[in-house]
């Protein structure tokens, strides 16, 4: 199924050559990798990954919303599975600023703040990271109700009929989820979008 794709958790500066790219996928199954340098003939290879449990990894999601031009719109991204030892987190938000504009990013987590939780510098461009640990570096990460990792606000710029994906990726800020023993967790993201549509009629 081409609409199933995994995701790339290297940091783009380090996908060099002889470098080991690390990625995770949706669910299991085979998968085909495609390398490109934009210069030369691509390369092919298929993975199979069959034998994946992907129970224990962390999910992250974003919905998929309609927005009229010049409405604020407000994305819950969510972890419907946050498994119960992941003491750090960080991963990047990507979108079209063409089409959506940034306006904020909230949350509930305990001791959140957007100067020491997120790398905001790029949002004209289009791109968020998110940072955020235990508080005491001790206990694991407890989610608030709904399991809303953060919420994301925007304002639809673009002209009826865009649309922009909700993205997850490792730039600027690289994707990393560690458990209380100090090992990695294997991520899912399952991206979002946001539809300009015309407004709806109030019942």
């Amino acid at each position: 199924n081409p609409a199933i794709k995994g995701t790339v958790l290297s940091v783009p500066s380090q996908i060099v050559h002889n470098a080991f790219v690390n990625f995770s996928v949706p669910q299991t199954g085979v998968y085909s990798i495609r390398v490109q340098d934009g210069k030369s003939c691509e390369a092919v290879v298929t993975v199979n990954m069959t034998a994946c449990d992907v129970t224990d990894a962390v999910l992250v999601e974003a919905p998929d919303v309609l927005a009229a031009p010049g409405q604020t719109v407000c994305i819950d991204v969510i972890s419907p599975n946050f498994p119960n030892d992941v003491l750090g987190t960080n991963f990047s938000v990507s979108w079209n600023p063409g089409v959506i504009q940034f306006s904020s990013i909230t949350s509930n987590l305990t001791g959140f703040s957007t100067i020491n939780n997120t790398n905001h510098t790029n949002t004209g461009s289009g791109q968020l990271g998110f940072i955020y640990n235990s508080p005491d570096l001790i206990n694991p990460i407890t989610l608030p109700p709904g399991n809303v990792l953060f919420t994301l606000c925007f304002t639809a710029i673009g002209s009826i009929g865009q649309s922009t994906g909700i993205g997850f990726s490792a730039s600027p800020t690289p994707i990393n989820f560690d458990n209380t023993m100090g090992l990695p967790i294997a991520p899912i993201f399952n991206f979002g979008s946001v539809t300009i549509a015309p407004p709806q009629p109030l019942d």
